[in-house]
């Protein structure tokens, strides 16, 4: 989601301020390798912190680990959310902490890119209107880009993070595969790919370029080899 906000604020300063645009070039795309790292390291490091397991959360899952998946928990590698102590009903704060740490990281990076994609919507259309046609072209695609790749990481990323977060603090006694949620996050990658290459005109060529320059030569190695076959039967 980071990677994704980066994109975003490139394409806002490309409509709407082209001289940030010297903050992408050079040394100073260092800014967004801190920039990613810092909220990933936040995320991450917040989680296996606040989501460490204790006696409290071994107990807690070790009879739907063993009913769902035979498995002990105690011998797997985990981490845990039990926002409520099951004996008393108390909170348990360091891991309600974690829940808030990564609604902070995940909503402020979606809150960036809705902002951006937001101020391009409603003002991109006058600002490019002195544009070239080729620039304004890029640019329209470029959005509509955009738009498919926030609603992708909402459908595939937002939603099912923010499932997972939530569903602790609800108390609710309920069993769902969240297994399934968490390979959606795997989906993200390929998605985005696609969608670029869907909706840029220059990538969607070059795509078919190279589908059909690596077919061509899978097709003349075939041939040549059952030339060669039919060399050597001859022989």
């Amino acid at each position: 989601m980071a990677l994704l906000s980066v994109q975003f604020i490139y394409r806002y300063w490309a409509v709407f301020d082209i001289h940030k645009l010297r903050y992408f070039k050079g040394p100073n795309a260092l800014i967004w390798v801190a920039y990613c790292s810092f909220f990933g390291f936040q995320y991450s490091l917040g989680s296996s912190y606040f989501f460490k397991r204790d006696d409290v959360s071994d107990e807690y899952f070790r009879k739907e680990m063993l009913t769902r998946y035979n498995a002990n928990i105690a011998e797997l590698p985990a981490m845990a959310i039990v926002a409520y102590d099951p004996s008393d009903g108390s909170a348990r704060w360091r891991n309600i902490m974690g829940i808030g740490n990564m609604c902070v990281v995940v909503n402020f990076l979606y809150g960036v890119m809705v902002f951006c994609g937001w101020s391009m919507h409603t003002k991109m259309e006058e600002k490019i209107q002195n544009f070239s046609e080729i620039l304004r072209k890029h640019h329209k695609q470029f959005f509509k880009t955009l738009v498919l790749q926030i609603t992708m990481p909402t459908i595939i990323l937002f939603i099912p993070i923010c499932i997972i977060m939530i569903l602790p603090l609800l108390n609710l006694n309920i069993s769902i595969p969240s297994g399934v949620m968490l390979c959606c996050f795997t989906l993200y990658p390929a998605t985005d790919s696609l969608i670029v290459m869907y909706v840029v005109s220059e990538y969607r060529i070059t795509a078919r370029r190279l589908q059909k320059m690596v077919c061509g030569s899978c097709c003349h190695i075939r041939h040549k080899k059952v030339l060669d076959t039919n060399l050597t039967s001859l022989a």
